[in-house]
């Protein structure tokens, strides 16, 4: 499936839920029963800790429960693919990332249709990749690091998601043979955290 660029940014960081029923049917009885939040990452990472502030906030002004579902796998599409299956009245909810934005354009098997099956509510939060290196680490810059990756081996600390990690590591993939930097997995951001400030070697 091809996305343009406003349809791309739709999907960053946003609020999404099925097609539902007119603004102004909805509005008047909206919700008339607890509302779940699909997060499709485990508890203690940044779109869980997203989708619990909004949840939080939301149960507080609508009068109802907001309940996030965390239903992680497939760098978030089995949530996706949840929601766009439930049904379309707006209790069922989806917190995106840009890893929802990459999987269209990344894989030609998913099993539902972002612009046909979801429906962009808001957009919540912007961010953006920036590569960090322990403050004990020796290189300092790009150069210094393609230079340490060369030397010893070396890792990217990086969640399941790789969509953040590719931007990051291309300086150092980008012709540089020889390199022996390595990508490390993580389920969640917050092991990611850990690992990271506790300097864990691989």
């Amino acid at each position: 499936m091809v996305l343009h660029r406003r349809q791309l940014l739709q999907l960053t960081g946003a609020m999404i839920a099925a097609p539902a029923i007119t603004t102004v049917a909805w509005a008047q009885t909206y919700p008339t029963r607890p509302v779940r939040i699909v997060a499709g990452y485990p508890p203690g990472g940044l779109a869980d800790l997203y989708a619990r502030l909004l949840g939080q906030s939301l149960s507080e002004r609508l009068g109802k429960p907001f309940i996030v579902e965390n239903r992680a796998g497939a760098a978030g599409s089995l949530a996706a693919e949840s929601v766009a299956r439930a049904a379309p009245d707006g209790h069922t909810l989806l917190l995106t990332t840009a890893t929802d934005a990459w999987n269209t354009a990344v894989y030609d098997n998913l099993r539902f249709d972002y612009l046909r099956d979801v429906e962009p509510i808001a957009s919540i939060a912007h961010g953006m990749a920036v590569l960090v290196v322990n403050p004990s680490f020796p290189a300092k810059s790009i150069p210094e690091l393609i230079a340490y990756a060369k030397s010893k081996l070396g890792f990217w600390a990086e969640g399941a998601c790789t969509c953040r990690v590719l931007p990051a590591a291309e300086p150092v993939r980008r012709g540089e043979r020889g390199s022996h930097a390595k990508h490390a997995a993580y389920a969640t951001g917050g092991g990611r955290a850990t690992s990271f400030a506790s300097r864990r070697r691989f």
